[in-house]
């Protein structure tokens, strides 16, 4: 018997055994059924990737599914019997079986019949669903027309009719409205908001809640926390070093551009290359920092080019998952291996990021190129200062004028004696002392002036160049500086002691930072006047000493001057100098020198306000081209063969007249051609407001994705996304504006069976909130809430000790002392290498992330019983209660779930709520140490009228109210 035969034998068995049901008649969908079984369980040996693929052989597309060979094809369509593939899978000899043992896979009993008739049925072939261009479909007719309000619905009841399915009645009005201001905001309703719902007349009251909520600002920052996750926004870089950063302007900018409904094709050519756009304007670059989220690794011994190559990988593979829904990492070394991406379109994609001016050197957490993001204030005050230091300059250019025609004011004259203890001193003719000799480690110039007739109010040292000092400047040292460490005048009397001149301040020209003229009358020897400013000193410089009195010299009298070096700086001393008198109790140079300390202190000023700007890394090109190749194995060093920017031929190919560069590759993402980004995007909306997406993995639109449940639906909003001007707002009413938005949550135990992960949608989403919002929440209901938009990380509560023991101990958590403490949860300071412990089902912002993740695990009750943050918004909630002197305890009783389920207690849970206050009254008593150390949880200030047994009562009921099951979900 021939091999051919006895497969045949085989599998007619196999049939017969499986049955020839109904179903066998009915048409096979080879996208939704047949291709998943392949790419499952084929692909890995016969798909993309030519280095594993074996015998040849491709399955992934129609040519090599039907290719012949030596007699025989994979897939004879209409003849099962001969095809290669039905003989393999349906083998039961071990070398011949496919797929094979030693793979660890294999199809079932089912799978093989589905194959089996789609071979039979002619083996249509069809496009993976996900590249081919949506259109927007017609609506299907439905059994009950009355129930869809927009398209949505129309969809979705055609798929409820083909299960036999029936949508669930609606919620009740309180359990929508708090669903909706969840979804649009974040938070709950306010119990004035729920009123304000409630009372209003019916007709189209639910649509004004829905423009309320979508106008609020809070609404940008609920749709700017995905969108986070999504950029692997943090404030540090990661890695062991983890130093901080500023990119908190770029998080800002994601909140205005939400809020200002950007349509989302600007938003996204805005952040993928908005430096390109013709005469790009501040926030358009700004946006750039999308791309500039990565980590950057500091770490010794790292490469430079290595880290380079690493940071594009991650903007690539960031941008392939965010807007195109595809897995592009493992293609960094070699073909996809399940769809049609090879490692030569990877890197023809990198090319698109390769030419920006980055180096990867350095771990410098602001690395360029970088754009300066001054606030509100900051502009004001740096306007200010400038006008102020206009101000200044044109006043001392008139006290300059005046100075001129005042120079006879002062007068010099040699001294009687002069001396220095180690140097040797002598005049020149305009009066001036020049110093020469061997250069001193230290020295002292002494001297001594007589027979001076005028008064003496303030004394000029003028410091001059002369060609004999170091560059031809006014002193002896190496850098050409001095520093005059001491500057006393005594009045010398014969017969008496030395009587010192009490010099009341100094001024000078120029003075080096921590060097200025007031150290040389301080009588320390550490510190002293000093000129260096970084550079060469090519000018004469000057300091006034005024006297606290002025003085008169007697006959017989002299004034001694001595001028001390003796600085830790060896060899500074003075090369050249000028002593000058003058009798005028405010000399014209005074001015001068108070309005250079005046313009130097602005200067200052100005400059301690600019280093204050965030700094935010942006996106820029450098002039010279980069070289793209193909990097062996995604090695830095390991090139390949050179590549130009591309796309994967799967997809549409860029327009010929465009730019090959980021912005070409940002427009033609937002393009009509392209097949996925409106797709991809829709889909995270919709798995944002109803829990899971029409594509389950919103990460992975690739042929290892889930199918959509609802293709037709999936599209017809793709298209309206597209067709509305890409307005996000638009989609989003459309989607909590419809019945499918508005049904139920409860699920009858039929329902619970035929589909319990609600993907059919015949009820409302129910699902576990995140712990950013629960946190949210908590802090609105209890009146902590300091509701600010933007601005820097915040350091809200956290345990001690977290960050040093991930930081090697280089990093102490400054935990906040004021009302930063209760901001919104969008605003905390996020480290990248341990995130904020309080949102323990984040992401964790080290690569980009854009599916949510919810956990009821012991650590969610374990931070809603226990952490600070919900101790005390417990505290604060009971004292806001108790302070309310309206009504008595079932008052207060309506007001506490009124304030945290936005709902009215029923009388049964007003008469338990009641009883377990008393209980907790009763353990309080026996208990008030604990009483008292519960309510000194918090740095909020306690109001110390309240009983405190009462209020920590109410705080254990408050608490057991915010770790409800109806809290903590979304009904």
């Amino acid at each position: 018997m021939n091999r051919k035969f006895i497969f045949a034998c085989a599998v007619y068995l196999a049939i017969f055994s499986l049955g020839q049901n109904s179903s066998w008649a009915q048409e096979v969908d080879f996208s939704r059924e047949i291709q998943p079984i392949l790419s499952d369980n084929c692909f890995l040996c016969h798909g993309p990737d030519i280095s594993t693929r074996k015998a040849k052989m491709r399955l992934d597309i129609k040519e090599g599914v039907l290719q012949e060979r030596d007699g025989w094809a994979p897939v004879y369509p209409g003849n099962p019997d001969d095809s290669e593939i039905i003989l393999r899978i349906f083998s039961e000899i071990e070398n011949d079986v496919m797929p094979p043992s030693d793979s660890h896979l294999a199809l079932t009993a089912e799978q093989k019949k589905l194959i089996y008739r789609w071979i039979e049925q002619g083996a249509p072939w069809a496009e993976h669903w996900a590249y081919v261009a949506p259109t927007q479909p017609d609506f299907r007719e439905v059994s009950d027309p009355s129930w869809p309000r927009n398209a949505i619905d129309y969809f979705v009841m055609a798929r409820l009719d083909r299960e036999k399915l029936t949508p669930s009645p609606p919620a009740d009005e309180q359990t929508l409205l708090c669903r909706l201001s969840l979804d649009l905001t974040g938070f709950a309703p306010t119990p004035a908001e729920r009123a304000e719902f409630l009372e209003a007349p019916d007709g189209n009251r639910w649509q004004q809640q829905i423009d309320r909520l979508l106008a609020s600002p809070r609404y940008g920052e609920r749709m700017a926390w995905p969108w986070l996750d999504a950029a692997r926004y943090a404030d540090s870089n990661g890695y062991q070093g983890d130093k901080d950063r500023t990119m908190w302007p770029w998080r800002d900018w994601v909140v205005r551009a939400f809020n200002q409904n950007l349509p989302f094709d600007q938003f996204t050519v805005w952040q993928l290359a908005g430096d390109l756009l013709d005469n790009p304007t501040q926030e358009q670059k700004l946006a750039t920092a999308f791309l500039r989220n990565h980590m950057i690794n500091g770490e010794g011994g790292r490469i430079a080019e290595e880290n380079r190559v690493e940071y594009i990988f991650d903007q690539l593979e960031t941008v392939g998952t965010t807007w195109m829904g595809l897995t592009m990492n493992c293609c960094r070394c070699h073909d996809h291996k399940f769809d049609p991406i090879s490692q030569e379109n990877y890197f023809q994609l990198f090319a698109f990021f390769n030419q920006t001016e980055v180096t990867g050197g350095g771990d410098n957490p602001s690395t360029a190129p970088m754009m300066e993001i001054p606030g509100q204030e900051q502009l004001r005050r740096i306007e200010d200062l400038q006008k102020r230091l206009n101000t200044v300059e044109r006043q001392r250019t008139e006290v300059l004028r005046q100075v001129a025609s005042a120079q006879a004011e002062w007068k010099s004259s040699k001294p009687k004696e002069l001396r220095a203890e180690h140097q040797d001193l002598s005049f020149l003719d305009d009066d001036s002392i020049l110093v020469s000799g061997t250069n001193a480690e230290k020295d002292i110039y002494s001297l001594q002036y007589r027979d001076w007739s005028e008064p003496i109010a303030a004394i000029r040292l003028e410091a001059k160049r002369h060609e004999s000092m170091t560059a031809g400047g006014i002193a002896r040292s190496d850098s050409g500086n001095f520093v005059l460490t001491g500057f006393e005048a005594q009045l010398l009397t014969e017969g008496s002691a030395p009587e010192s001149v009490k010099i009341q301040y100094a001024r000078a020209s120029v003075e080096q930072n921590g060097f200025e003229v007031a150290g040389a009358i301080d009588d320390d020897s550490a510190s002293g006047w000093a000129v260096w400013q970084g550079q060469p000193i090519t000018s004469d410089q000057v300091a006034i000493f005024y006297l606290q009195q002025p003085i008169q010299l007697q006959p017989g009298q002299s004034l001694q001057l001595t001028l001390r070096h003796e600085s830790v700086h060896e060899y500074h001393n003075l090369g050249r100098f000028r002593i000058s008198f003058t009798n005028a109790v405010q000399p014209e140079e005074l001015k001068w020198l108070s309005m250079n300390e005046q313009h130097e202190q602005l200067d200052n000023e100005m400059q301690s306000v600019r280093s204050a700007i965030p700094r935010v890394m942006i996106m820029q090109e450098q002039v010279h081209q980069r070289r793209t190749f193909v990097l062996s194995s995604g090695l830095y060093n390991q090139p390949k063969q050179e590549v130009l920017p591309g796309l994967p031929s799967v997809l549409p190919a860029l327009a010929m007249d465009n730019r090959m560069d980021r912005l070409a590759l940002a427009q033609w993402l937002v393009s009509p051609e392209n097949p996925l980004t409106s797709r991809v995007i829709v889909n995270r909306l919709w798995a944002q407001v109803f829990g899971v997406g029409l594509v389950k993995t919103t990460d992975n639109f690739g042929s290892q994705g889930e199918r959509p449940t609802h293709p037709e639906l999936l599209d017809w909003l793709a298209v309206e996304f597209q067709r509305s001007g890409w307005d996000v707002k638009h989609m989003m009413r459309l989607m909590v504006d419809s019945a499918t938005y508005r049904q139920s949550s409860q699920r009858s135990a039929e329902l619970q069976e035929l589909d319990p992960k609600n993907r059919l949608l015949a009820r409302g989403a129910r699902y576990r909130l995140p712990s950013w919002m629960i946190r949210d929440h908590a802090l609105q209901a209890s009146g902590l809430l300091v509701d600010q938009i933007g601005g820097p990380g915040n350091y809200p509560y956290q345990p001690a000790g977290v960050w040093q023991e991930f930081t090697f101990q280089t990093r102490t958590y400054p935990q906040a002392k004021d009302a930063s403490l209760y901001r919104r949860s969008l605003y905390t300071f996020w480290r990248r290498i341990v995130a904020p412990t309080m949102f323990f089902d984040s992401a964790t912002r080290q690569s980009c992330s854009v599916t949510e993740r919810r956990t009821n695990t012991p650590l969610h009750a374990l931070s809603t019983l226990n952490d600070t943050t919900y101790i005390e918004a417990s505290r604060f909630l009971a004292q806001r209660i108790l302070q309310n002197p309206a009504g008595g305890e079932t008052a207060r009783i309506r007001e506490a779930f009124l304030l945290v389920l936005s709902r009215l207690p029923s009388a049964s849970e007003t008469e338990l709520i009641k009883s377990s206050l008393q209980r907790l009254r009763q353990q309080f008593q026996g208990a008030s140490f604990e009483a008292e150390q519960l309510l000194q949880v918090g740095a909020s200030a306690r109001d110390q009228n309240i009983d405190a047994i009462e209020h920590a009562a109410w705080t254990s009921m408050a608490l057991a109210l915010f770790n409800l099951d109806e809290t903590l979900t979304k009904e």
